[in-house]
């Protein structure tokens, strides 16, 4: 799902469906059509465009869109950097635990999973 201005892409969110319950290096890599869990990969808004509430808005369209799926995930769940923790929990989703599985540089990557949709 992307924002635009005219025909310019501003932002973006993406994800793919699991059959893993929580976020792994597999259900990042390959789509489970009609998996139960709903990972999203990325949401991105270009440098010159953030801290507008685009990322937000881009969010909440892209949770409600899912919970229109059929059949619809059980979960959405995706890691961040801990400094956008209080970005997603402000979006409804709640910290449930460090996921060591993914490393990124100096950033600790923690494990998000919204409440049950």
């Amino acid at each position: 799902m992307g924002y635009f201005i005219a025909d310019t892409l501003i932002g973006l969110v993406c994800g793919v469906q699991s059959d893993k319950p929580t976020v792994t290096t597999d259900s990042l890599n390959k789509h489970i059509p009609n998996g139960e869990t709903l990972c999203i990969q990325s949401v991105c808004v270009d440098k010159g465009h953030r801290k507008k509430g685009i990322a937000a808005g881009l969010l909440r369209s892209y949770i409600e869109y899912i919970k229109q799926l059929t059949p619809r995930p059980k979960r959405i769940c995706l890691c961040a950097h801990d400094y956008l923790i209080p970005f997603y929990t402000k979006a409804g989703f709640k910290v449930t635990g460090i996921n060591k599985q993914f490393q990124w540089g100096v950033f600790s990557i923690t494990l998000m999973d919204v409440l049950t949709i």
